[in-house]
């Protein structure tokens, strides 16, 4: 039975939200500067999604060493990719199409392999910068992961990650926050909030004794670094780009564990919620091109502009979902089919543990059987 953390998708609910308001925030006219750099933060939220990606991956590659001792690579790769890549090319495919009516723009062969996070400039389906990082994390973490747990070093290796990404960053920091290209989405500048996720499966699943002492640390640490990252957010730091994002990975894997040690909160097990949380792979495919529908086709840029941006992704989510996500994971189980059922990690006295669960699938960005969501330039 697949054990269900609703505080998990409070987490997904609030990212893609405050991505959603981000986006719309841009077209906006009429409103104070103060509210333009309130839903410019919201772009931010891809870092929440990078280390919600990171727990849960790294969650189910860990319960399957911790109870076999090795991982199927082969299955590993081939459910992440049948799960995260038949929506990604349907999203890409209507993208495309979208932008060469408008202005016959030639297709990009780099967005069929990922590599479009490793340019100056995303010609269209901008918000694809965080699937490619993810989809690269994908297919070198299990490498990785494997030769670190064999030399028992994966905390120290993960941190040393966490550095060489802090480090490029600090060496690459100009006078002002880079603008949305190479500096901002290449995967090697952005690795801080992955690896971080993956530290805390790492602690959770294979050593359940040291979780309460590690969790209790990190918040702390977190709450510091959320401190720290609005700080620099507010005074619109230089320094932003190198310690901001740090900071905020730091901050959001502190949320996580707060999570991940709490009993679900009520109005985390709200349909609304479990509904948003449930569709952020089909909202994160679809939303931009929508918003950019409405700001095509739409005088208003207050009130009338956001109601339709809303209204056409929620119908476009609900339809996206049923016919191409759903049908995508279906395929996936079918031919790929989840391993066994793993026992949870025996924790210290106090802590939330679930029952025996069956390894929990996540896509892109985030989720439970969702993918993950990011803001583009």
């Amino acid at each position: 039975m697949r054990v269900h953390r609703a505080n998990l998708d409070l987490l997904r609910a609030t990212a893609i939200t405050v991505v959603f308001i981000h986006h719309v925030g841009q077209y906006l006219e009429g409103i104070p500067e103060i509210a333009h750099q309130i839903m410019a933060f919201g772009g931010f939220g891809v870092d929440l999604f990078f280390v919600l990606s990171g727990w849960l991956i790294g969650g189910i590659f860990f319960r399957e060493y911790g109870q076999k001792g090795s991982v199927n690579l082969t299955s590993f790769w081939a459910r992440r990719w049948f799960r995260t890549m038949p929506p990604y090319y349907a999203a890409l495919i209507l993208s495309w199409a979208a932008v060469f009516v408008a202005r016959r723009e030639p297709f990009d062969l780099r967005f069929l392999f990922f590599l479009q996070n490793y340019s100056d400039l995303v010609p269209y389906f901008k918000i694809s910068w965080s699937l490619c990082i993810v989809e690269h994390f994908y297919l070198f973490l299990p490498l990785f992961l494997l030769l670190f747990l064999r030399v028992k070093l994966v905390p120290y290796a993960c941190v040393a990650l966490i550095l060489l990404s802090f480090g490029l960053r600090v060496y690459h920091t100009g006078p002002e926050y880079p603008k949305f290209g190479y500096l901002i989405t290449a995967t090697h500048f952005r690795l801080d909030g992955l690896v971080s996720g993956v530290l805390c499966a790492y602690v959770y699943y294979l050593k359940p004794a040291s979780w309460k002492t590690f969790s209790s640390w990190l918040m702390g640490i977190g709450l510091i670094g959320g401190c720290v990252s609005l700080t620099l957010y507010a005074l619109d730091s230089t320094y932003l780009y190198s310690f901001g994002i740090l900071a905020l990975s730091a901050c959001f894997a502190g949320l996580l564990c707060l999570c991940v040690n709490k009993s679900d909160w009520a109005f985390a097990r709200t349909r609304a919620v479990y509904a948003i949380a449930i569709s952020s792979y089909s909202i994160y495919l679809v939303h931009a091109l929508l918003i950019n529908v409405c700001y095509q086709y739409m005088k208003d840029r207050g009130v009338w502009f956001t109601l339709a941006s809303i209204g056409l992704t929620v119908i476009f989510t609900y339809i996206f979902h049923a016919s191409v996500e759903e049908v995508s994971k279906k395929l996936r189980d079918r031919f790929f089919p989840s391993p066994a059922p793993v026992p949870a990690p025996e924790l210290p006295a106090g802590m939330i543990a679930p029952a025996a669960t069956q390894v929990e699938e996540v896509s892109p960005v985030i989720v439970r059987e969702n993918g993950g969501i990011t803001p583009g330039g």
